[in-house]
């Protein structure tokens, strides 16, 4: 086992990096731009890393490069990863970049981005598809994450993905307002139509419910306003009805 003794490693022909092969090593610097799979473990808290070509990795698994708390990428403390599509559990976590770049990623795992104390900007293209509701767990200066959403928008879960602040987000290129607290920003209010006989009341379960209940051939009516900040795309589905041929 010589992964305590180098200190530098070059893999021009290697394209996958294999499971804990420098776990807990002194590597510092790794050369060689085909490496596209960082397997589980592989670089896990190989605290003396600091370089390593990372242009044309797709995916680092499971706490592949966690804990490499002196990774600097020349000292620059900003990582692009432009081919990479999934980050597992803890992938990058415990390091110490600013500010982090995926273009193309598709799946952000459990912790992938978090316990980060200086992560400050994240940025994610418009290929994203599922992001763990605890990625960004302990990333506490985490300020900025834009997300380039696809047209099937994702939705923002009460912890906002463990971030602790401020997220942009972009719609299609188009800048929204800022989303803080839990959820989209988005409320709204049930007013009575001017002139119905019946309309909708707050029921003891939070639920709005019509005021016609066992009145034959009558209408409930009622106005709901919404009042988003932001361009905020509304889906509006049936949720209870009685007969199947009327009474929605």
């Amino acid at each position: 086992d010589l992964t305590n003794v180098v200190r530098d490693v070059i893999t021009p022909d290697i394209t996958t990096i294999q499971q804990r092969a420098f776990e807990n090593s002194n590597v510092g610097h790794v050369e060689g731009g085909n490496i596209e799979t960082i397997a589980s473990y592989a670089f896990n808290k190989a605290t003396s890393l600091k370089t390593i070509d990372l242009s044309k990795v797709k995916t680092i698994r499971s706490s592949g490069m966690n804990g490499c708390t002196n990774f600097t990428n020349n000292d620059t403390n900003v990582l692009h990863l432009p081919e990479v599509t999934s980050l597992g559990t803890s992938a990058l976590s415990g390091m110490k970049l600013q500010q982090v770049y995926l273009p193309k990623i598709v799946t952000l795992d459990t912790y992938c981005l978090g316990n980060m104390p200086n992560l400050e900007y994240v940025e994610i293209g418009s290929n994203i598809e599922s992001i763990n509701s605890h990625t960004f767990d302990n990333s506490k200066n985490l300020d900025t994450l834009k997300i380039d959403l696809p047209k099937e928008s994702i939705e923002v879960p009460d912890n906002r993905w463990g971030a602790p602040t401020v997220i942009t987000i972009l719609w299609q290129g188009e800048s929204l307002d800022d989303i803080v607290g839990s959820g989209l920003p988005c409320t709204y209010e049930v007013l009575p139509v001017e002139g119905a006989s019946y309309g909708f009341e707050l029921n003891a379960d939070g639920y709005y419910e019509s005021t016609n209940k066992k009145k034959d051939d009558t209408v409930a009516i009622c106005k709901v306003e919404f009042y988003a900040n932001g361009k905020d795309k509304l889906y509006l589905d049936c949720i209870n009805y009685g007969e199947n041929t009327y009474d929605y």
